[in-house]
């Protein structure tokens, strides 16, 4: 995975993500709200007990 942060400010930032297939983030919690927007490929989230999945083609 490489992350790169876009933008950055006190309440909120801007990150990048670039997977390949078969990486994933670890499970992991967040004081804020989440965006998730997937340009190509297929995501699995979890959100609580909640699995959104997504796919996406180019």
């Amino acid at each position: 995975m490489v992350s790169r942060t876009l933008a950055q400010g006190r309440n909120m930032s801007l990150t990048l993500f670039a997977f390949d297939k078969g990486e994933e983030i670890s499970l992991h919690s967040s004081s804020g709200d989440a965006f998730v927007y997937i340009l190509d490929g297929q995501a699995e989230i979890t959100m609580g007990e909640e699995v959104f999945e997504k796919k996406v083609k180019p």
